[in-house]
């Protein structure tokens, strides 16, 4: 599950459990237009694992703990070495899930496609691209790049992309720019299953 359904099944959920109460039409796993504005704008200027650093400290403050799961494996020739499992989770009995939720909707922001196209023409001005492309040609892949990332994080999009810039010689396949998205993403990723899951059996 990728992390904009997780955001959707999470938010959803969270919409029909206060329209049955009664309680604001607006739950705390929504934002207004306003606060996704300024939730972009952090993750802009932070990187992935700052975002993850935050978003467990803020867990943590509303009594909600995520631990590290890892598998240990052992190669036959070479050093052993761990693999990221996902997370354990422990809940105080003040937990807040409302606010954790929120917490990993601000961090599930997306920068608006049109301004990702930009960035992507920015950085393929860089680079070297196919000698017969034109500038339209390059316009319309950018933005087929754009609408493909257009769940993506902000703060991911742009470290995949400053990754692209340093280390790519020339105009990469949209693989090369998911491959980084989904080892940056993996962590964030994990903690919403983690949550969106002790979501479900608590209500069940």
């Amino acid at each position: 599950m990728t992390l904009s359904k997780l955001n959707l099944e999470i938010t959803t959920k969270l919409m029909a459990d206060h329209k049955q109460t009664g309680t604001p039409s607006i739950p705390s796993g929504v934002l207004t237009a306003s606060e996704q504005s300024k939730a972009v704008d952090r993750l802009r200027l932070s990187s992935p694992v700052e975002i993850d650093r935050a978003v467990l400290s803020s867990m943590k403050q509303h009594g909600v703990f995520l631990a590290p799961k890892s598998e240990t494996r052992f190669p036959i020739d070479g050093d052993s070495y761990e693999v990221f499992r996902g997370y354990s989770i422990d809940l105080a009995e003040d937990h807040d899930l409302d606010q954790v939720v929120r917490a990993l909707v601000m961090a599930m922001q997306p920068m608006p496609v049109e301004d990702m196209e930009k960035s992507l023409l920015t950085t393929m001005m860089l680079m070297v691209k196919p000698s017969n492309e034109s500038p339209k040609d390059a316009a319309m892949r950018c933005k087929l790049y754009a609408n493909e990332m257009r769940d993506w994080p902000a703060d991911i999009f742009f470290s995949v992309l400053n990754t692209i810039k340093v280390s790519c010689t020339f105009w990469p396949a949209f693989s090369e720019f998911n491959k980084y998205y989904e080892q940056r993403a993996k962590k964030r990723n994990e903690m919403a299953k983690a949550i969106f899951n002790r979501i479900k059996k608590v209500d069940s």
